[in-house]
């Protein structure tokens, strides 16, 4: 499992970069989700929920919905835990306002540890 250390007390401005290794050149398809903001959602959760890790999405999609490709990070008091990020993709920009049956595109969690 993959490791993020931040220090505690800091707001960090994150950037997601969604890479397909298989492919020979690997391909970005950060810009797919980008093409297709209004069907994706990325859901930022933190364990421990409270007072560990806050995510803010920058970005909205034409619709003014999140997307989650920019977000702000803020790290709260030291303290060790996870972080699991989850690409949802919905079949219709109105099945993502309501945020209800969609596929999960990608799920990656990170341990994580505040100085």
């Amino acid at each position: 499992q993959d490791s993020i250390v931040l220090q505690a007390g800091i707001v960090y401005s994150t950037e997601i970069i969604l890479l397909d290794e298989s492919k020979n050149p690997v391909e970005n398809i950060s810009d797919e989700v980008a093409d297709e903001s209004d069907l994706h959602l990325f859901v930022f959760t933190a364990a421990p929920s409270s007072g560990f890790l806050t995510t803010t999405i920058s970005d909205v999609d034409v619709n003014g919905q999140p997307v989650g490709l920019e977000s702000y990070l803020v790290a709260g008091s030291s303290a060790t835990g996870s972080y699991t990020l989850e690409l949802r993709h919905f079949d219709s920009a109105a099945l993502k306002q309501a945020n209800t049956s969609y596929e999960t595109d990608v799920q990656v969690t990170f341990g994580v540890r505040l100085n």
